[in-house]
């Protein structure tokens, strides 16, 4: 027998036996009375202590019914059930936890061979579904980093088998709430609101490691019970993981790229592993790590850098160099990231009157703006007047840029590519009319935290004449604001390329002298066309939806699995691909290539990788426990408030006895 609600009967017995022991050691005292004999009275002898405020109370069969009335109903609190009772829920959610730890090879099977978790959680479900009674209803139901329906409820033996039979794995994360939720709307789609005695549960088929989640695991509205898949909580779990991979070009040397790589271990033995770097296929580096054992508060972790001089960009990889007989989990074994070829910004300065610069021209803001932006070394720096520039917008002339820069240009139409703007808006930031004041006013506030602003400081810049934001496009923030507006804005739409705005001319500040200016620029056009150190690489975790940009034939990418993308044709003349989401780890290249490069798919998940299981599941407010078998627990609290009446009935009648005698 267990208890599904053990700690409301630990409250209920700490409450109600004080109080019964009270109830027997507090006695009325009674007025004395003065008679003329007791011989009438032979048990006065015995009853002195009616007097004694505090008596210890003496063995009586009244107070054994208390107790065992007191028992029965603390015992019913605690929902106390029959587990491995044999009994058949006549409605039975099945939920599958095919996330990646479930995929680590240290499932039970009958015959002993090497299988995983999975294949033990769809062979345990099997039998479940095959000892059912005639009529039982079954729901199949997958958990990954979100909950998928794969059978509704139904009777249909073989169809509930089939759907078992189609649970496939993935490399995603588990989370456990949407199945939760998925379960309630089945249940209450068939009649089940609330839990109750109707014969409704979800089983969960699991290993029981859950990472945290932000959303609340509601009850589905039945009996939850917890089938836990693979070794004990205590077991020794053998596993290396790659859990963090991140490429940075050097700051002096932008061909050398560091790749960092942590790796986890899951066993409570340090383990010393080979990790190999390679590049498109070529080994580059391999050497050894030494990763210590886990603790119980964490598994151990090592980090490793690698440095290679790539400025063409290219497929790293980094493997470790396993027992694949030991290692339970293959999907984190490798993790792959595109390395972005080192190539010059090309840059499109749009300004009024531009012209070729004269040795004697004056000097002033605009050029000044021009020798910065020629000091970032683009591959291609061209300055136009507005005029030529509209002609190129309509020509399509602007796809051979990589960014352009408005000196005081406000644009018809927003262009194709990642814009700077400098005292005038684009379409999607657009400003108003300007302060009418000359006198030139401190920045008042600026975003620290901001990749643009984060290594410069803005005290000591002014500016005049500043317009204000119009609109209130939530796309925009603002990143430095101005006594009376913003200063700064930045919008990043979802599927539009990158913009900064800054709403002041630079010949109204002096903001162009300030040692910070270039290196405003240099963060702004790392940002804006993602080539910054920071954005060396291009990779995808397996919840992350995938899209690629290139041209050719349409292609499809071959990896783990078979991909065929959705296209969407960019204004640029490119085309984007996009994938989706995918849920297996590995490498994915385009058959025919054309331009579209190949796209890294990473797992890159340390609560997976711990390979951990658990014997409990925290639903709401209730700790389910995995009784071990698969048979429906019976709750019997319904028959402790049935006994306790009965000996309440039987209490009031000796109590009635004694009275009468």
């Amino acid at each position: 027998m267990s208890f599904l609600a053990p700690t409301s009967a630990i409250v209920a017995a700490a409450i109600v036996f004080p109080l019964l022991g009270v109830l027997y050691l507090l006695k009325l005292r009674r007025r004395p009375v003065r008679v003329s004999s007791i011989m009438l009275w032979p048990a006065s002898a015995t009853d002195v202590q009616v007097n004694v405020p505090l008596a210890p109370p003496r063995p009586s069969f009244l107070l054994l019914l208390h107790l065992l009335i007191a028992a029965a109903l603390v015992m019913a609190v605690g929902r106390p059930v029959l587990l491995d009772s044999g009994d058949r829920a006549a409605r039975t959610i099945v939920l599958i936890d095919r996330s990646a730890s479930m995929s680590a090879m240290d499932g039970a099977s009958p015959g002993g061979e090497r299988v995983s978790r999975l294949a033990e959680a769809t062979r345990r479900a099997r039998e479940l579904v095959s000892k059912a009674p005639d009529g039982s209803a079954f729901g199949v139901v997958s958990i990954a980093a979100d909950a998928q329906i794969v059978q509704e409820l139904t009777a249909d033996r073989a169809a509930v088998l089939a759907a078992i039979d189609g649970v496939t794995p993935t490399d995603q994360p588990g989370d456990l709430a949407p199945a939760m939720e998925v379960a309630r709307a089945i249940l209450a789609a068939s009649g089940q609101e609330a839990e109750s005695e109707s014969g409704a549960e979800v089983l969960v088929f699991s290993d029981g490691s859950f990472a945290g989640t932000s959303r609340e695991l509601r009850s589905p509205g039945a009996t939850v019970r917890l089938v836990r898949c693979g070794p004990g909580a205590d077991a020794d779990k053998v596993n290396l993981g790659v859990v963090v991979l991140s490429a940075r070009r050097d700051a002096d040397d932008a061909g050398l790229v560091h790749l960092f790589a942590k790796i986890e271990n899951a066993s409570r033995e340090a383990r010393a592993v080979p990790l190999r770097f390679a590049v498109d296929g070529a080994v580059v580096e391999t050497r050894s790590i030494e990763v210590p054992g886990s603790t119980e508060e964490a598994p151990g972790e090592s980090g490793l850098v690698f440095s290679a001089k790539v400025p063409a960009g290219g497929l790293a990889t980094v493997t470790l160099l396993v027992d694949d007989q030991r290692d339970l989990l293959a999907s984190d074994n490798t993790a792959a990231t595109r390395l972005l070829p080192d190539v010059p910004l090309k840059m499109l300065l749009v300004r009024q009157g531009a012209t070729a610069r004269a040795a004697d021209a004056p000097v002033g803001a605009g050029f000044l703006l021009s020798d910065a932006l020629e000091e970032l070394r683009p591959a291609e720096f061209r300055t136009v007047p507005p005029e030529m520039y509209e002609t190129m917008q309509r020509a399509g002339e602007l796809r051979f840029f990589d960014l352009v820069v408005f000196d005081g240009v406000s644009p018809r139409e927003a262009p194709p590519i990642p814009s700077l703007s400098f005292g005038a808006g684009v379409p999607g930031i657009e400003l108003g009319g300007r302060d009418s004041g000359e006198e030139a006013k401190p920045v008042q506030s600026w975003v620290r935290s901001n990749v643009l602003l984060r290594d410069i400081t803005l005290d000591g810049v002014v500016a005049a004449r500043v317009p204000s934001l119009r609109g209130d496009d939530k796309s925009v923030q603002v990143i430095a604001r101005g006594e009376r507006s913003p200063l700064i804005m930045q919008s990043r739409a979802a599927d539009g390329p990158r913009r900064v705005v800054v709403a002041f001319a630079l010949e109204n500040s002096n903001w162009p002298l300030q040692p910070g200016f270039p290196i405003f620029l240099k963060a702004a056009s790392d940002w804006l066309t993602a080539r910054g150190a920071d954005a060396a690489s291009v990779q995808f975790l397996t919840t992350q939806a995938a899209s690629v940009e290139g041209s050719g034939a349409f292609p499809v990418f071959e990896g783990p699995l078979t991909i065929r993308p959705r296209e969407q044709v960019l204004a640029s003349g490119q085309r984007r691909l996009a994938l989706g989401v995918i849920d297996r780890a590995g490498v994915y290249t385009p058959n025919p290539a054309g331009t579209f490069p190949p796209v890294a798919v990473n797992l890159l998940d340390a609560h997976e990788s711990a390979v951990a299981t658990s014997d409990t599941l925290r639903v709401g407010s209730r700790t389910i426990s995995a009784p071990g078998g698969a048979s429906r627990p019976r709750e019997i609290w319904p028959w402790l408030i049935l006994l306790a009446a009965g000996l309440l009935a039987l209490e009031w009648i000796f109590f009635a006895r004694s009275a009468r005698l």
